[in-house]
């Protein structure tokens, strides 16, 4: 384990320290409270706005892909057969059948549904969840230079704003054998469900109207909107990047930093009808099957323990 320290970047939001401690120790994490000379010990760069920090020792870093090929590869030994990029299908809940483009039919007892950036479109097919519609964010990447003289070796990340559902900028170190530390992401609105590169797959007419739900949620700030526009919307400007970034490491100068690779799309969903943002996960039951909405982070650092949720969760409707 690499670790991950946590920092207010302002003192004001010193007190969401004890609520994150209070939520870690609730499920079994260890969190250590920390002074100033004991982060400048682990990381001598970075800065902590009140004096304090949180400590978590056994956080560790994957490569989310290796993860799920290890996975595939486990369920293709047992037999299960993995079939991608079905795009075009049309579903029978009634029959509780799928036709497949090809005209393959496939028949199930229970259907999960956890297709992430199209999860509310397969849930309206089956009457479930009209009230909801995604709104992609683009997470973009940074990293420091191999000439940048410091380097990292710790999760650093500041205290989430807990009125809205982004992380802020942080730095994580990869899991090679010479890490690279990746600063970011940004939560910028994407183009498109599947918009991870300039003009690819851009969705023009869900953008607008994305747009426009946006627009609405600045004007009427509902739950300290305004914030998240102010803060980490234009994060994919430099300027504004290395500002957030240098209130975890006021030494970090824009020659340090050089755009990477790595990117995400964020599935976050809004409620139409409360005009609001989910905020946590969401995961409705449909006929003969269970829609997951809104894993949103930390999906993929949650995901086993999530997916026992809702397995047990849908248990009494199956027929086992």
């Amino acid at each position: 384990p690499c670790g991950k320290v946590i920092v207010p970047p302002r003192a004001e939001l010193d007190a969401q320290l004890d609520v994150l401690a209070d939520r870690g120790r609730a499920n079994g994490a260890k969190v250590e409270f920390w002074d100033a000379d004991q982060l400048r010990d682990l990381i001598p760069e970075a800065r902590t706005a009140s004096g304090r920090a949180l400590w978590s020792p056994n956080t560790t870093v994957v490569k989310p892909i290796s993860v799920i090929r290890r996975l595939r590869q486990d369920l293709a030994n047992r037999g299960v057969k993995v079939l991608q990029s079905q795009h075009n299908f049309t579903a029978r809940p009634e029959e509780q059948r799928l036709t497949l483009s090809d005209n393959t039919h496939l028949s199930y007892g229970h259907l999960f549904n956890c297709t992430g950036l199209q999860a509310d479109r397969v849930a309206q097919v089956f009457g479930v969840g009209d009230q909801y519609t995604l709104l992609p964010f683009k997470g973009l990447y940074w990293q420091l230079k191999k000439s940048c003289p410091f380097q990292p070796q710790t999760n650093l990340y500041p205290v989430p704003d807990l009125n809205v559902p982004f992380l802020g900028v942080h730095f994580t170190p990869s899991a090679d054998t010479t890490p690279v530390v990746s600063i970011g992401p940004t939560a910028t609105p994407a183009w498109g469900r599947e918009n991870y590169n300039g003009l690819q797959a851009i969705e023009p007419l869900m953008a607008l109207s994305n747009l426009r739900l946006l627009a609405r949620q600045y004007l009427a700030n509902r739950s300290g909107f305004r914030r998240y526009v102010h803060e980490q919307a234009f994060l994919a400007l430099p300027p504004l990047l290395i500002q957030a970034a240098q209130e975890l490491i006021p030494d970090i100068q824009p020659e340090h930093i050089e755009l990477s690779q790595k990117v995400g799309i964020r599935s976050q969903l809004f409620n139409r009808q409360t005009e609001l943002l989910e905020d946590d996960f969401l995961c409705l039951p449909g006929p003969s099957s269970t829609h997951v909405l809104n894993a949103i982070s930390p999906a993929f650092t949650a995901s086993f323990a999530l997916a026992d949720l809702i397995i047990d969760q849908a248990l009494p409707t199956l027929n086992l």
